[in-house]
Formats: structure tokens, C-alpha cells, sequence
């Protein structure tokens, strides 16, 4: 398998307001957990649909497995349950901790709103005056850029985020990823496990 491109490349088209550790000050660290039902409802409603580009449930089988190169950020290499797909994505890990034969649910939308109405301003920053939005069901959110999408054999695709110094890739056949394209912009959601996260007590 090819290796990730290498780290000159990670911020090439990721967004300038991601501090280092990867989390983008326009996206909370935590969403506000409110009550995962209310999330559910919309999602069932299919207010969703048009904004999830892919969605699956993935193992992680190894976690740095070319060795620790920096201190707070764990390389996560994860298989999908779902889809053919080979996910491995860069996280700081003091935010979001898991070990290799833990189960996570990730995420890429377009949006993060709920509502029918995108809230999203033209450059794709997030806008939080929507009340309940994808952040309440997730742990971790990270906001980036497609800088690198290139075919393989057998009609495979490996496809590369960029998220303001943490980087992303998928590879899986191209009809499974079809709704991902060059230069698109993104959030990528993590939870751990399969659940919606319940409600944060006050």
C-alpha cells in the first residue's frame, strides 16, 4: 500500500484557522450533547441526507504502526465494516483516545447543520446559530480539504485530507466513495463506538 503523502503536503490545502493538534477553532472541540434523540429525529427526517458524503462504522487494527512521530497526535490505521474501504486518519490524542481493537464511527459531511436550510457561509465556514447540529452525535470534528485523489487499479481510488496539519485517506472502490471529490471541503466526524454519544450532564 502506498504510504501517505509526506508532511509538506498536509497543509497544503488545509484551512488557515486550525491551530496545531489539528482542531480548527470554527469547530467545537465537544458539540454540546444535547439529546442524541433530537438528532435522530432530524436524520430520519432526511434533513441529513444531502449533507453525509460517507458514513461507516470501522476497526481500528493498528494505531501508530510506523511509530509515534509526534506526541499528541495517534495515526489510526481502521478497516470498515460496512464497505470495502481502508481508512486511516491522524487525531490528537489527548482529545480523542483509542487503541487498536476499538470500534469508531466516522463521518464526512459537507455541512454539519441539521436543517434544510444550510446555515453554512459561501466559504464553507461553520455557523453556529442553528441549535442541534452533526457536532452533538461525535466526539471529535476536524474540518479540512481533498488535495489528492488519484485512481488506482481495479477501479480503487485513494483519496487524501488535509486538515490543517492532520492528514486523512480512503481507499476503496470509487463507486463506494462516489460522493468525495478533489478540492472538496469537509468535516470529517469521529465517535467512538456505533452509539450516538448520550447527552453531557450539566
Amino acid at each position: 500500500r502506498a504510504p501517505l503523502p509526506p508532511r509538506r503536503a498536509w497543509t497544503q490545502h488545509g484551512p488557515r484557522a486550525a491551530p496545531a493538534g489539528g482542531l480548527p477553532r470554527s469547530v467545537p472541540r465537544w458539540g454540546r450533547k444535547r439529546s442524541p434523540g433530537a438528532v435522530a429525529m432530524a436524520a430520519s427526517a432526511g434533513q441529513t441526507d444531502n449533507n453525509v458524503l460517507f458514513e461507516d462504522v470501522f476497526d481500528v487494527r493498528q494505531s501508530n504502526r510506523d511509530g509515534k512521530k509526534f506526541d499528541r497526535v495517534d495515526r489510526l490505521h481502521c478497516r470498515a465494516t460496512t464497505y470495502e474501504v481502508d481508512f486511516v486518519v491522524d487525531v490528537n490524542s489527548e482529545l480523542f483516545s483509542v487503541s487498536a481493537g476499538d470500534r469508531i464511527t466516522a463521518t464526512l459531511a459537507s455541512s454539519v447543520s441539521l436543517m434544510r436550510d444550510d446555515p453554512q457561509k459561501e466559504d464553507g465556514s461553520f455557523v453556529d446559530n442553528r441549535g442541534i447540529t452533526l457536532l452533538d452525535s461525535y466526539e471529535y470534528a476536524m474540518y479540512g480539504r481533498v488535495f489528492d485523489y488519484t485512481h488506482e487499479e481495479g477501479a480503487h481510488v485513494s483519496i487524501s485530507i488535509s486538515c490543517g496539519g492532520l492528514l486523512a485517506n480512503l481507499r476503496g472502490l470509487q463507486s463506494e466513495l462516489a460522493s468525495l471529490q478533489m478540492d472538496q471541503v469537509l468535516y470529517l466526524l469521529l465517535r467512538r463506538g456505533t452509539a450516538a454519544q448520550p447527552p453531557m450532564q450539566a
